[in-house]
């Protein structure tokens, strides 16, 4: 079940990333492009959390504020660097961008938690240094592309690292509900972008809601299929399984490139596809060692 839950949570964060880029050929106001998927989150998320609630007999539900905490850094924070990222820089690029998380996170636990650094992980970050070098200097360019692009699609990736310590950290010695957690988390990860943009433009900030929401519901509906699926397969699952497994996320967002875009479109070049098969290799490594 674990192994299933994880390559279905690849593929759901892999096309996620697709529908996204899909969502920009649409006119839609990019002040309200980061808030539309999450809304479309939470507003599946959070009644099944509620729902769940009477069921939820002999887990901790003081343990959630945690969840928030991780929330606000992903998927609030990282959000608004993700839309961005793959707007400009396009979607297989990005998703490859979003594979070096593994290794962050691997990082950061080692600062923050104090795990040991194993010789795998030097292995690692080479591989994917080596794979990001290759995606930076691709003369090959997506439409649209921008440089800055690259740069919010790493900063994605790094928020998105520091989530999974902080998830590591909330659930360590905890029973928590996966679907009260996952409620919590896009509630208050939807938080973030709501204040940015109220905090700099006020009401006006959102006079284009419905036409970003329709350009981004299919993104919103597969981010909470993703999500879930990964607080599901680490709930029943071995790290040393799971990990490897969700990994692949870039390979998949360059199969649902390529189908759904256009490799031509999207840019997919041998370049392309080699940073992700060292990015992926790379993270993978993360993964059978943690």
């Amino acid at each position: 079940m674990s192994v299933a839950l994880a390559i279905l949570t690849a593929v759901m964060f892999g096309s996620t990333t697709v529908a996204i880029r899909l969502g920009f050929r649409r006119p839609v106001a990019e002040n309200m492009a980061a808030l539309s998927p999450l809304i479309v989150s939470t507003a599946l998320a959070v009644p099944a959390g509620l729902v769940s609630l009477p069921f939820t007999g002999g887990h901790d539900l003081r343990g959630l504020w945690r969840f928030a905490l991780a929330g606000l850094v992903a998927p609030g924070a990282s959000q608004l660097f993700f839309m961005p990222a793959v707007r400009y820089a396009g979607a297989a690029r990005v998703g490859i961008l979003i594979g070096m998380a593994p290794v962050f996170s691997a990082g950061l636990a080692i600062l923050a938690l104090g795990e040991p650094l194993r010789a795998v992980l030097v292995v690692a970050t080479g591989l994917i240094v080596v794979g990001g070098a290759l995606l930076a200097w691709d003369p090959s360019r997506p439409e649209g592309f921008r440089r800055i692009g690259l740069l919010f699609g790493a900063v994605a990736a790094l928020l998105f690292a520091g989530q999974a310590v902080m998830l590591r950290w909330a659930s360590t010695g905890r029973s928590i509900p996966p679907l009260a957690a996952l409620a919590v988390m896009v509630a208050t990860g939807a938080a973030v972008p709501l204040l940015v943009l109220g905090l700099s433009r006020g009401r006006a900030a959102f006079a284009g809601a419905r036409p970003a929401l329709k350009a981004f519901w299919p993104a919103g509906v597969l981010f909470t299929a993703a999500s879930l699926g990964f607080v599901l397969a680490y709930k029943y699952g071995r790290v040393v399984i799971v990990a490897p497994l969700t990994a692949t996320e870039s390979m998949w967002t360059i199969v649902f490139a390529a189908l759904l875009i256009g490799i031509n479109r999207d840019a997919i070049t041998r370049r392309v596809l080699g940073a992700c098969v060292l990015i992926v290799i790379g993270g993978v490594l993360v993964g059978v060692a943690a």
